[in-house]
């Protein structure tokens, strides 16, 4: 079997796979929290329509409590000096681009709100409508801003990821398209997609060149968004608009809002108090765990995070062909898995360009030059020093995320 396809050493790729399942864990915990939230609602407040940016403020509330977490990480870097002289300031520029995607990223909040009223959803859905989008954003942005090299095992598992996706949103191509506006939200999902990829890659950007911690960036960009969606919740919150108006979406106290803060709290229970307060952690300690795979990963890796919540979709889903979508789900995880070489395939010369590959030719290559006489000749011998050179090297991995 090994012949055929093997399974990549046991370390950082597969520490990897526990965060993710961590972060799925925090996407069910605050999506489940919202949806009890707006199940209690309506028992105290008759006639509860949803409040717009209630989402969006706790979001930003969630990741701007990650700034706790920086400030203890600032103390513990300042008694290790090595670490210490590693932050990097920001020049004007810098803080002129985080001011710029902060701005943008508030934008992608505004249309996920539209996106929801165009579509009668109170939660967009992470699936193949949007991560056909994002997949390729992600891919051109390793690819061409941080010049990540891929091998021919790697635009093989591409072209069959497209190919999964493809065929399964044409399947559910008449659920797409079951409501009105549809090339208007494709539309906007791309340009959410666009923002959330620049987003995504500066945000590692700043981590490895600025040497932010995944703790400062989830709270610096988190922090400024909280600023600006605090202040436009108080300006609308102040306006109200004519009940006849199409931005009539929250009536509170006789009066039509686009939305008011005030009204959140009428009605307000402990469930519901409970479930915003968890929501709120949830949601930023999600974004916290995405930030620490893109400071020890490429950009690409949140693809696992983003096909599983498509899963769950599919296995949610009540359409004809579930099946199909669930085993095509499964069958992607596996192509994905290839892709980002956590699975190598092992004929045809489908895996030669792997890392572990490169580096265990390195390693032959070394050898050539050293003694004949000095090394072991017999092949099983030379797969000894390979085993103990990888354990050697996940040793270094494991020290290195336990530093991280």
């Amino acid at each position: 079997m090994k012949k055929f396809i093997s399974c990549a050493r046991f370390g950082k790729k597969y520490y990897m796979i526990i965060l993710i399942i961590l972060i799925v864990g925090t996407y069910f915990g605050y999506m489940y929290t919202y949806i009890w939230f707006l199940k209690d609602k309506p028992k105290y407040v008759e006639g509860y329509k949803e409040n717009l940016l209630l989402l969006s403020l706790l979001k930003y509330l969630g990741c701007t409590l990650f700034g706790i977490g920086d400030l203890i990480q600032k103390k513990i870097n300042f008694k290790n000096e090595e670490k210490s002289e590693k932050v990097t300031s920001l020049n004007f520029r810098d803080k002129l681009y985080i001011l710029l995607i902060s701005f943008f990223v508030l934008i992608a909040e505004f249309l996920a709100v539209v996106i929801r009223q165009l579509n009668g959803k109170n939660i967009i859905y992470i699936d193949e409508y949007y991560n056909i989008i994002e997949f390729i954003f992600l891919l051109l942005t390793s690819k061409f801003i941080y010049k990540t090299r891929y091998y021919k095992h790697q635009y093989i598992s591409v072209i069959i990821i497209f190919i999964f996706e493809i065929v399964r949103y044409i399947i559910k191509f008449e659920e797409y398209f079951n409501f009105d506006n549809f090339f208007l939200v494709y539309f906007l999902q791309m340009i959410r997609a666009l923002v959330d990829s620049i987003f995504v890659g500066y945000s590692k950007g700043l981590m490895n060149s600025k040497f932010f911690s995944p703790y400062k960036v989830t709270f610096t960009f988190g922090f400024i968004d909280l600023i600006m969606i605090s202040l436009i919740y108080l300006i609308i919150s102040l306006i109200p608009v004519n009940e006849d108006s199409p931005l009539c979406f929250n009536k509170y106290n006789d009066k039509c809002y686009i939305d008011n803060f005030k009204s959140i709290f009428e009605g307000f229970s402990f469930i519901q108090f409970i479930c915003l307060f968890f929501h709120t952690i949830f949601v930023g300690l999600g974004r916290f765990l995405l930030n620490y795979i893109l400071n020890n990963y490429s950009t690409c890796h949140l693809i696992v995070y983003y096909n599983f919540c498509e899963f769950y979709t599919n296995c949610n889903n009540p359409h004809d062909q579930k099946i199909f979508l669930i085993i095509s789900s499964v069958l992607e995880f596996f192509i994905i898995f290839v892709f980002l070489e956590i699975i190598e395939l092992n004929c045809f010369g489908i895996s030669e360009n792997t890392q572990d590959n490169i580096e265990r030719r390195a390693i032959l290559d070394s050898i050539d030059d050293l003694k004949r006489d000095s090394m072991p000749h017999d092949i099983t011998d030379q797969y000894e020093v390979f085993d103990t050179l990888d354990s050697e090297k996940d040793k270094r991995e494991t020290n290195d995320n336990i530093s991280n």
